[in-house]
């Protein structure tokens, strides 16, 4: 399983670091790419394919 953080303006992480849930800043919420607002894009895959992040979150 990998999640995806897309727009981060930063990156506190590096790739197959553990985290901490309410511990660990990931990033910061940021405004790249194109987009008219700062905002958070999060996807989570499964063996390359877009999964529901729900099944992982709860």
């Amino acid at each position: 399983i990998a999640t995806h953080y897309n727009h981060l303006s930063g990156v506190n992480v590096s790739v197959g670091q553990s985290v901490t849930v309410g511990k660990t800043v990931i990033g910061w919420v940021g405004l790249t790419g194109r987009t008219t607002g700062a905002h958070l894009h999060f996807e989570v895959s499964k063996n390359g394919s877009l999964i529901n992040p729900l099944a992982i979150l709860q």
